[in-house]
């Protein structure tokens, strides 16, 4: 969630180059949003433990902290590894397109059959509009 705005990835990439820390004030002159919602973009990435903040006095001095954006970066980049020939992927669905189209005749077969039913039973219109009907409703 914290890296899901670019502003909040911008202001890592920013405070990772200096390698140090950076004022608050220096990193909202870096962007075209007020400087309150730097300071909410900055508080997102303190609570996600992302960023360290050393205060003093009124000014706030933000730093990255590496350690866990490696670790948070590094976990979902395990997604993206290819698996070994040890490892399998099942898939959930059907095992052809020819299964796919099966179950999507039978699908939408069953939805027909149900609104027949429930129009003979009364508990839907026809969907037929008498010419009578068509009339009031203009007038």
């Amino acid at each position: 969630m914290a890296l899901s705005h670019q502003a909040r990835r911008h202001i890592l990439l920013i405070l990772s180059h200096p390698g140090g820390e950076l004022p608050s004030g220096y990193l909202a002159t870096r962007f075209q949003h007020s400087w309150p919602t730097t300071t909410r973009h900055l508080g997102v990435l303190e609570k996600a433990g992302l960023v360290e903040v050393r205060r003093q006095g009124r000014s706030s001095h933000y730093r990255v902290n590496r350690e866990r954006l490696s670790r948070l970066v590094g976990g979902w980049l395990d997604h993206l590894r290819p698996p070994t020939p040890e490892q399998k992927w099942v898939s959930s669905g059907p095992r052809s397109t020819r299964a796919l189209a099966k179950s999507t005749r039978a699908l939408t077969k069953s939805t027909r059959t149900r609104a027949k039913s429930s129009r003979a039973l009364g508990l839907q219109g026809s969907g037929k509009t008498t010419k009578s009907k068509r009339k009031g409703r203009r007038r």
